[in-house]
């Protein structure tokens, strides 16, 4: 029960125990300063103070608890004259066993935020979002990965998956903040069993983005966007641009670790124009890169990108720089995995985009109803980081109508890109609704 009355005085009786429940934040008369610590003292029982995006903390003047963005901090909290103290975590409340006359402050932090996101994960389709462990009780659960991830699917319009990276961001083409705009692919364990955000910036790459024939020097900049919009579903066309997956050099092929759209485009000019602060809190990943040889389900197209069917290097379908038709074997250090700060989405995080009842759908079928319910569809020919395994010079790539292509050639073909990254597992939320006009916030302190 809240309560909404003020109070006016608080008097206590050394000799009576009291319990109280406080549902409000009454207005401080001093403030003290301990640190990197405010303490705001008043006539009132309770304050409650929340951390700031600089660290330090603010009395928060709400008159409903902090929400699950922050987590109480129990080695600050306490009371001036010994009471207890007590932070119900299910019902967030607090309540106080107070022996005498006192003043008591509540602290709370910023919470990590991929706890704060599987807070609101109750069952699969809350918040769009699906956990793959393999059981479920709807459609096509069955074709979970079984990766444990966290994914979001849907159309883009109902999933509320939008944060900012790298500055102030804005829904708004015409303002510098919209290059900060992201989108969560999902949550997925690393090495250490911690989740970390795997993110995909909200539209097509620019040249402020990746560059141009000019910046950096060996860019695979191809030109200005030439594929139209009709079927286009972000907000920045006329400033996309095409890209080759590797190079103009028509003895390339399709490795990873060959490719300049990776080497050059993405993680040298793209990593390096990201703030300082922001760099801190990327989490360097091994890309799995070996490809994927089938055209399958979402299901499928995993085990053969990532999982139990993936590339080995028993395999002789890796090639040579400047010979591309020549199969070799594979080395599993240097071909069929990639350490970087930057990549490209897999064709399964794309197939895992759209609702689980489009999951068994074939990649190279997917029709209109596929598309408008995957919120990874953008409307244009994108390159995605899978080539095909049994030819030297194919990509996966995603085609303007949404479907799963061969594009022949990397060298000759040129689609748009996508960068996609991983936050680190300690990265902490400080506000936003997840939505286009209030993405999530992150701290980078």
């Amino acid at each position: 029960m809240k309560h909404n009355v003020p109070f006016l005085i608080m008097t206590f009786i050394a000799t009576v125990a009291i319990s109280l429940n406080i549902y409000l934040i009454l207005n401080p008369r001093e403030i003290l300063r301990e640190n990197k610590v405010t303490k705001k003292n008043s006539s009132n029982l309770i304050s409650m103070m929340i951390e700031t995006t600089t660290g330090n903390y603010e009395e928060y003047k709400d008159n409903t608890w902090p929400d699950a963005k922050y987590k109480f901090n129990e080695t600050l909290s306490g009371c001036e004259n010994g009471s207890k103290l007590i932070w119900d975590e299910e019902t967030r409340s607090a309540k106080v066993n107070a022996q005498s006359s006192d003043k008591c402050y509540l602290y709370f932090d910023h919470e990590i935020f991929t706890k704060y996101l599987i807070s609101l994960y109750q069952k699969d389709g809350d918040n769009n979002m699906y956990y793959h462990d393999g059981v479920g009780e709807y459609t096509n659960s069955n074709l979970e990965t079984k990766d444990f991830s966290y994914r979001y699917s849907g159309s883009s319009a109902s999933v509320n998956n939008y944060i900012c990276f790298g500055g102030e961001c804005s829904n708004n083409p015409n303002d510098a903040g919209y290059k900060y705009l992201y989108r969560i692919i999902g949550l997925f364990k690393n090495n250490a069993d911690q989740y970390e955000l795997k993110i995909i910036k909200a539209d097509g790459a620019t040249k402020e983005d990746l560059g141009d024939k000019d910046d950096p020097v060996g860019s695979a900049y191809s030109g200005v966007c030439p594929y139209g919009d009709a079927n286009y579903k972000g907000k920045n066309y006329a400033k996309l641009l095409i890209y080759y997956w590797n190079n103009t050099n028509s003895g390339s092929v399709n490795m990873w670790k060959d490719s300049n759209l990776n080497k050059i485009n993405l993680n040298t000019k793209f990593y390096d124009s990201i703030a300082a602060d922001y760099k801190k809190i990327i989490a360097r990943h091994t890309w799995v890169v070996g490809g994927t040889t089938n055209y399958g389900n979402a299901k499928e197209v995993y085990e053969s990108e990532l999982g139990t069917q993936k590339i080995t290097s028993a395999s002789i379908n890796c090639y040579t720089e400047g010979n591309a038709l020549q199969a070799r074997q594979c080395n599993e250090l240097n071909d069929l995995t990639y350490d970087s700060n930057i990549g490209l989405m897999y064709i399964s995080d794309y197939m895992y985009g759209t609702l689980p009842q489009y999951w068994n759908t074939i990649s190279y079928d997917y029709r209109q109803d596929v598309v408008n319910n995957n919120w990874l569809y953008l409307g244009l020919h994108e390159w995605t980081i899978s080539r095909i395994t049994d030819n030297g010079s194919f990509i996966r790539n995603i085609n303007i109508l949404g479907f799963v292509e061969s594009r022949a050639n990397c060298v000759s073909n040129h689609n748009i890109a996508r960068p996609v990254l991983y936050l680190s597992s300690d990265v902490k939320i400080t506000g936003g609704l997840g939505t286009e006009k209030n993405p999530y916030k992150i701290a980078i302190n």
